[in-house]
């Protein structure tokens, strides 16, 4: 999907290169200047004793003596002299580039603290459970934003959130909604306070649990992943599972929750990964849920029961903020009973400095509906004869997603693709399709005649 590996490659053996060649010309220096020390000594004698005698002076041993210990001493002094010179060329050089990154940092770091300084608003406090408790008997937690206006980078004119007024409060389900790139990554960094607002107020009352749109896990088992730090309350744990819809895989494992995911997660797939760091999220017993996007990972049935059971069901009493892309039309019906749908429809696209735009490290100011495009668009210029998408329109909106199968169509017509996806809408232009479960395959075949199959695997995600 990302298509980097040669020209990384590329990049990383035009660097060499350069290295290499200074790295030559450094050592030839540095031998060149070794093997001259001891001809300059020598030499330097020679032309001495030759001038010595021309000019008729008397040759006595103290007089030599004493000159092969004048040159000696030179001859160390001035190694000495060139590898003091080397190394302080190399030392300088490594503090350049130490210096250069660490004002990097510190510049950053200043112009948020100017940015926050210089808002004529606050920008608002995050107050703990039990700070609020002994203030107010309610007990009512929840996020406010009131005409926030933020951006990521502080040196761009436009603001990616214009005037912003959201409240999230307790059994209160929020979802986000838009379009890739219309602002609803940056309102939750908001909320999580990873990006400084430039006006407005900030309020978010209690304590946070997050679940990300890209799923982490680390080395361990998959309890480990899910409890997280937190007291093991083996009753809790089952429900977690069971409302993530992580029975059927644990059960699939020979070693149940004890089993290792290894290394970033190499044992569980997409959607499995996703549902783990959803139970991570709702495992902890938190006031204030920011759920981004979870069910682009999963399919229409699991997304279905995640929705019903985990968030409509196990966090009926919690704040919940759900930020999803236009609505499944499995899920049309089901969003009605959310108690507020956000569409930021006027908000600024995050990318607006158009194809200039730059790109933080790890395309931190782009939202991963919008790094999918991008790895989309570097696949498609590529123009190779066989491409391979997986989950590569997961995190952006259907009428986006439709016009990219469009795209596909026309641009990788003499070429074979492969594609990757949960959605049946992605597929369903497909010439064949293969179905598989368990590790098997269960269906494969034109579109038409799975569809036509009354009791098929295929068919029946689409009923």
């Amino acid at each position: 999907m990302f298509t980097w590996e040669k020209p990384f490659a590329k990049l990383v053996e035009n660097a060499r290169k350069e290295e290499m060649s200074e790295i030559t010309k450094a050592n030839f220096c540095r031998i060149s200047s070794y093997a001259c020390l001891d001809c300059y000594q020598k030499l330097s004698v020679f032309l001495c004793i030759l001038i010595a005698v021309l000019n008729n002076e008397s040759l006595t041993p103290q007089y030599v003596f004493a000159l092969l210990i004048i040159y000696d001493t030179l001859r160390r002094t001035s190694q000495l002299w060139s590898s003091a010179l080397i190394n302080n060329s190399e030392l300088m050089a490594s503090l350049r580039r130490l210096q250069h990154f660490l004002l990097l940092d510190y510049e950053k770091s200043h112009i948020m603290s100017t940015l926050l300084e210089q808002s004529p608003a606050p920008v608002g406090t995050f107050v703990s459970k039990s700070e609020y408790q002994m203030n107010n008997d309610d007990q009512t937690f929840g996020v406010s934003l009131s005409n926030v206006t933020a951006k990521w980078d502080p040196k761009l004119s436009k603001s990616s959130l214009t005037d912003v007024t959201v409240t999230a409060t307790s059994g209160k389900l929020v979802a986000v909604v838009g379009v890739a790139g219309g602002g609803k990554s940056t309102l939750l960094q908001v909320m999580l306070k990873e990006i400084p607002i430039s006006s407005g107020n900030l309020g978010v009352t209690g304590s946070l649990s997050y679940a990300p749109q890209e799923p982490w896990v680390f080395p361990g088992t998959l309890r480990e992943n899910i409890v997280f730090g937190e007291k093991m309350d083996n009753r809790k744990f089952q429900e977690v599972i069971k409302v993530c819809c992580l029975e059927h895989d644990i059960s699939r494992f020979a070693y149940g929750d004890n089993t290792l995911v290894g290394e970033k997660g190499v044992m569980l797939s997409g959607g499995q990964k996703a549902r783990v760091s959803l139970a991570r999220a709702i495992y902890r017993d938190a006031d204030v849920y920011l759920l981004d996007d979870p069910l682009s990972a999963v399919d229409v049935h699991v997304a279905n029961r995640i929705f019903y059971e985990c968030i409509r069901g196990y966090l009926r009493n919690k704040c919940v903020v759900l930020y999803i892309m236009k609505c499944w039309s499995d899920l049309d019906y089901s969003m009605t009973s959310v108690e507020r749908v956000i569409e930021y429809t006027d908000v600024t696209p995050e990318a607006s400095g158009g194809l200039e735009s730059e790109i933080l490290e790890g395309g931190s100011n782009f939202s991963v509906g919008q790094r999918q495009l991008l790895c989309l668009v570097r696949a498609i210029l590529k123009n190779a004869k066989i491409v391979a998408l997986d989950e590569a329109t997961a995190s952006v909106d259907l009428e986006t997603d439709e016009m990219i199968q469009r795209t596909i169509r026309r641009k990788f017509k003499n070429s074979t693709v492969l594609t990757i996806a949960h959605r049946t809408d992605t597929v369903m232009d497909s010439d064949k399709i293969l179905v598989m479960d368990a590790g098997s395959v269960v269906e494969f075949g034109n579109t038409e005649d799975l569809l036509r199959g009354p009791d098929g695997c295929f068919s029946g995600f689409n009923e």
